[in-house]
């Protein structure tokens, strides 16, 4: 699973892949990693002890994680839930909503679309409040722009 600094790239938030144009960007990322199983199994075939493989191929697992610094400065997010100028940790604890996220390198503008998100918020508390939020999460598809 690769690790990407956060430095490198804007993060942005959305319920609908086009609300990711006019999207706030998430501020103090860290990092970010995602990892796509491609769901190849192989499965004994045949009998006796001789018998071969054969590869099956099931679902398509994606998921990643985000980490950032801890911040409430609100995020411009239409929610059916929120309001629409909420902080990341109320964000990422919506169950209900399948999120569009994406990930944009500064540096070569490649754009890469998660959509259908859904992930478990974590914020570790520090004794100075700077605690670090964590948002590991599944998500249905991947596209890069």
């Amino acid at each position: 699973m690769p690790l990407y600094d956060g430095n490198n790239w804007e993060v942005r938030i959305a319920t609908t892949q086009a609300g990711l144009l006019d999207a706030t960007i998430i501020p103090y990322v860290k990092n970010w990693s995602e990892d796509r199983n491609p769901g190849i199994k192989q499965v004994a075939k045949g009998m006796g002890k001789g018998r071969g493989k054969e590869v099956h191929e099931t679902l398509i697992e994606v998921t990643g994680s985000l980490e950032k610094t801890y911040c409430d400065t609100g995020l411009a997010v239409e929610s059916p839930f929120g309001s629409a100028n909420s902080p990341f940790g109320e964000i990422a604890s919506m169950e209900d909503v399948a999120w569009w996220l994406e990930f944009k390198n500064k540096i070569s503008s490649k754009k890469i679309q998660f959509g259908g998100v859904h992930g478990k918020y974590h914020h570790d508390h520090a004794e100075d409040d700077f605690g670090i939020e964590t948002w590991d999460w599944a998500a249905e598809s991947r596209t890069v722009v």
